[in-house]
């Protein structure tokens, strides 16, 4: 065989690149998932397929109906026997979004059903006895209004864009008899694979009868691949929706194909014979190019570099599941979704990837500091500042510290909020208002809380908000107060409505837009006030008013970043 490779022997349209015999290696991946079961309302573990239509709903083909997701809560859709318009069984084996928004439904043993999200009927679509018996595995659409159904039993094509159901009996052809799975390229080529016989392209057309051709398997594959319906005889193509590439997925290796000349070339070999296979009822190419296979274990093969991970679970408890991952989806927000033989689905957000965990507790306030650092405060400290550049921290000062007992007696309030002025020094919320200079290690109180007796709150002053004049603002009690660093005295501007405390103070947020204006999130609704003549306005949820705020309780505010103003 080492001689045929070093030809590089072409047989039957097949360009074999010089693949190794050897098993391929791969390294481990542990991934957050997150899990959705039953108890969360899916009404049953068995995912058979996974598609988000183009309200971004998810929807679950399970073996006990057709699941819609929100995001929060499910809906099944289940078959009623005293409704001719529900589901004709609840054993649904595939789920896809046609051009016109409905959704057709495959099921287990009763044929195609289209299902319409506006009326939440299911309507039979009629394929012949062949067909509406079978097992239904895929469901594609052309660009010429064809739809293309594979079963157990064959390949379909649906040619007819009416509803009239004598019609579509009528424009129905069976193109292939036996197991097929189907999947469309961006160029509106329809490709599969047939049940332990061979791989094929269809181009649909309009002047004349589809073209097919027909890609060999088994003079390429080394031995890796017979007819014997006891071996490796499954398949399936998957299509990168982002590039257009289109790769032929076995259970000991992975093809990727020519579009132009039908060519393949193995990209990846596994060990044969092997109790390891690479057999996933459905696959899924993510942005980033990761062929995300399910089968004994869960694989993600990156198509660009062609290594192979195993997938894990970072929860423990999870780790069991990766074994009966069975399909896979990814939505337009980047989000994984894995179905799985039985236990529900797991969800995973790539964008994670792109945070850095630390586990430090509890983090109660950030906010950035000088030379790219970041002011992190825990429930404990002072004045604690990172350096992501050095992965380190540059300042850490926490309560027991002597620099803060020397100034501070015990029992000590809490530093709630820390921001940083132009020179360098830390102003903080620690009951009243503290400037920290790091140079001299010096503290500095500015009493700015009313006196106890006088006042009818004596809470610790919060959030904080340094103006670019640089003097400190924050949320006082019953007032929002502005300090004035050059007197040491405060301008006032008392609330427009009463402050009310609870665990959180009554101030949350505080942000000056670029006009000027101040914008206080409270637990009332939405300040704003103009400090040059001291306006205010008030802006809360009005149940009857659908333009008012949504809720009352504001934690944080931030301006557009496409439109500051």
């Amino acid at each position: 065989m080492e001689h045929l490779r070093a030809l590089r022997l072409l047989v039957l349209g097949v360009l074999l690149h010089g693949a190794p015999h050897a098993m391929a290696q791969w390294d481990t991946l542990a991934l957050p998932f997150r899990h959705l079961t039953t108890e969360d309302g899916l009404s049953q573990g068995m995912i058979n397929s996974i598609i988000q239509d183009r309200y971004g709903f998810m929807w679950f083909a399970t073996k006990d109906g057709l699941d819609r997701y929100d995001g929060y809560a499910f809906k099944a859709y289940r078959k009623d026997p005293a409704d001719p318009s529900s589901l004709a069984e609840n054993y649904v084996s595939v789920v896809r979004e046609a051009n016109d928004g409905r959704l057709w439904v495959g099921t287990a043993s009763r044929g195609v059903q289209v299902f319409d999200p506006h009326t939440e009927v299911f309507s039979l679509v009629p394929l012949g006895p062949d067909a509406d018996a079978s097992y239904i595995l895929d469901i594609e659409f052309d660009r010429h209004g064809n739809t293309w159904v594979s079963t157990s039993t064959g390949l379909f094509k649906h040619a007819t864009r009416s509803t009239d159901p004598a019609d579509m009996v009528r424009r129905v052809t069976k193109v292939f008899e036996g197991q097929c799975r189907i999947t469309l390229d961006r160029s509106g080529h329809l490709w599969g694979y047939r049940k332990a016989t061979t791989a094929f392209r269809i181009t649909p057309r309009t002047d004349g009868p589809d073209l097919i051709d027909t890609l060999p398997v088994e003079r390429w594959a080394e031995g890796l691949w017979n007819e014997n319906p006891q071996t490796n005889v499954n398949g399936l193509m998957a299509v990168d929706p982002w590039t257009g590439r289109v790769f032929g997925v076995h259970p000991f290796f992975i093809a990727e194909y020519d579009t132009i000349t039908l060519e393949a070339r193995v990209v990846h070999r596994m060990e044969y014979p092997s109790s390891i296979r690479l057999e996933a009822e459905d696959v899924v190419i993510d942005k980033q190019g990761g062929l995300w296979i399910g089968s004994n274990q869960c694989w993600r093969f990156d198509t660009r570099t062609r290594h192979m991970s195993r997938v894990l679970a970072q929860d423990p408890n999870l780790q069991g599941l990766m074994p009966y991952i069975g399909v896979s989806c990814q939505d337009r927000n980047g989000l994984l979704w894995l179905g799985t033989l039985g236990h529900g689905v797991l969800r995973y957000d790539p964008r994670f990837e792109r945070f850095h965990t630390r586990s430090l507790g509890s983090v109660r306030w950030m906010r950035p500091a000088h030379g790219n650092r970041f002011i992190v405060q825990l429930r404990e400290d002072v004045l604690r500042v990172f350096d992501p550049g050095e992965d380190r921290y540059t300042e850490a000062i926490d309560l027991a510290d002597p620099r803060v007992t020397k100034k501070f007696p015990i029992p000590q309030d809490a530093v709630d909020a820390v921001v940083q002025d132009r020179e360098g020094a830390y102003w903080m919320c620690k009951g009243d208002l503290v400037r920290f200079d790091p140079t001299r290690t010096r503290f500095d109180v500015f009493k700015v809380r009313p006196l106890e007796q006088v006042a009818q709150w004596h809470r610790n002053i919060f959030p904080l908000y340094m103006e670019g004049d640089e003097a400190p603002c924050y949320g006082n009690n019953a007032v929002f107060q502005r300090f004035d660093r050059a007197t040491g005295t405060t301008v006032d501007h008392p609330y427009p409505i009463p402050a009310s405390f609870s665990t959180y103070s009554f101030l949350q947020a505080i942000h000056k837009d670029t006009q000027g204006i101040f914008w206080l999130g409270t637990l009332k609704g939405l300040l704003r006030l103009d400090p040059t003549n001291g306006a205010w306005s008030h802006f809360h949820n009005a149940p009857a008013d659908p333009r008012s705020l949504g809720q009352d309780v504001i934690f944080t505010i931030c301006a557009d970043p496409r439109d500051p103003d």
